[in-house]
């Protein structure tokens, strides 16, 4: 968007890890060399706790020294992708003290790409007051930080200034007002119980899924429903009909 619009505003409720995505076109090799390796990419994804042909790091954080902690993030940076989450520290996902050495990782090269410091602060994720890393899905996305050093793209915190009112020109804040010919909301996605909840599941007594839920979704070690012939979200999605059909 920064590339075609006048002015583009990110209004951000709260900052998040934008990891870099790393895509780009392979040659005719590469493709082959992918498409004869499919059996081993399939078994390597179905050992992974995430299903994604990445290596799993058997190393912690506490098992590096500072400067092969930092060689370790760098190397999983530049390859992109979750491969920060998975091929970096085996304890990213456990430990507080790994998990904010990635994020000051991460702080140190929003700092370094976005050019004005006020702006690169902002876009620092923190935790507290925030959440760690990975609690809250990281994007993979290109040139991201890189968009807030053109002079048509500028960030409002609405965290201290929150958006009030969308009006016939745009949107207004606590304190100003944005003139604006298109909003685009991101404000998220229900992945989970919205589908789920978008198919009429009946259980005992006719009862339906979405009232059960209706406060927040809740079931025994996130698999099974009280009277519900559902176990989970994803059994609700995912499960095969008497046809054999989804």
């Amino acid at each position: 968007m920064a590339l075609s619009a006048a002015q583009v505003t990110v209004f951000q409720r709260t900052p998040n890890c934008v990891l870099p995505a790393r895509n780009r076109p392979i040659d005719d090799a590469e493709r082959v060399a992918i498409k004869s390796d499919y059996d081993n990419i399939w078994k390597r994804a179905r050992r992974q706790f995430y299903a994604m042909d990445l290596p799993l790091r058997e190393q912690s954080a506490a098992d590096l020294s500072a400067q092969d902690q930092q060689r370790v993030l760098e190397r999983a940076w530049e390859i992109g992708g979750f491969r920060f989450l998975f091929d970096t520290f085996n304890d990213l996902w456990l430990d507080g003290t790994a998990n904010e050495i990635a994020l000051e990782f991460i702080r140190n090269k929003i700092r370094a790409i976005a050019k004005d410091p006020a702006t690169a602060e902002l876009l620092c994720p923190r935790y507290p007051p925030r959440y760690p890393l990975a609690t809250k899905r990281p994007p993979c996305g290109h040139n991201y930080y890189e968009a807030y050093n053109r002079e048509n793209v500028s960030l409002v915190d609405v965290s201290k200034n929150p958006i009030t009112d969308i009006v016939p020109t745009g949107l207004r804040t606590a304190t100003d007002v944005y003139e604006a010919d298109i909003i685009i909301f991101a404000t998220g996605f229900d992945a989970f119980t919205g589908p789920a909840q978008g198919v009429d599941i009946r259980g005992r007594d006719g009862r339906q899924l979405k009232e059960t839920w209706e406060t927040v979704p809740r079931s025994y070690l996130g698999w099974q429903s009280t009277d519900s012939p559902t176990c989970s979200p994803w059994q609700a999605l995912w499960a095969p009909s008497p046809t054999g059909r989804p």
